[in-house]
């Protein structure tokens, strides 16, 4: 992983975390035990070539509760940066569950 991906994955968790603290604390509490699960994926052996020295060909975050659907996948982590912090927007604007 490029030092770039490395900030760009600890901002991610932090906005996935974020997101999480609000949903348990004002949501209703239904979701999946994969919950926040994030993945780096490394190019295969033959794709190397085409990625720098170390970096990751793609990052996976599941978020059942969170995302449109349960394993989102892509394949650059600024736009996975984007996804991600769009979710934390929406669930700390979200009304509470009653």
């Amino acid at each position: 992983m490029t030092t770039d991906q490395l900030e760009i994955l600890g901002e991610i968790r932090r906005y996935l975390k974020a997101a999480y603290d609000d949903y348990f604390k004002r949501g209703d509490g239904h979701c999946k035990s994969s919950e926040g699960y994030v993945e780096v994926r490394y190019p295969t052996y033959f794709d190397a070539k085409d990625y720098p020295e170390g970096g990751a060909a793609g990052i996976g975050v599941y978020s059942y509760v969170l995302g449109p659907s349960r394993m989102h996948d892509f394949k650059d982590f600024t736009e996975a940066l984007v996804a991600v912090k769009q979710w934390h927007d929406d669930q700390l604007a979200s009304e509470p569950e009653r």
